[in-house]
């Protein structure tokens, strides 16, 4: 909950916060229906997987957090040939 109040600058109001709250325990529910069906559980199916991840994903949005897609870090040769010789 801390990283989504974080992203939309610290200072929250009241509904933010129940929308922080959401998004946070649908990722929560998600992440661990994924790890539990990846352990062997026969009680979720790929459909609820599906589901809870759309869901998830959906609260997270509608935080209105704008993610930046990270930037590759490339290495010139310089520092290829820098690292190799160290």
């Amino acid at each position: 909950m801390r990283q989504f109040e974080g992203e939309l600058g610290g200072h929250v109001t009241e509904g933010q916060k129940l929308a922080i709250s959401r998004a946070a325990v649908m990722t929560a529910v998600a992440e661990d229906a994924r790890i539990r069906k990846l352990n062997g559980a026969g009680d979720i199916s790929y459909d609820d997987l599906v589901r809870l991840d759309r869901v998830a994903a959906h609260a997270v949005r509608a935080l209105g957090i704008k993610f930046a897609p990270a930037k590759p870090q490339v290495s010139s040769l310089s520092d290829i040939i820098e690292d190799e010789a160290t």
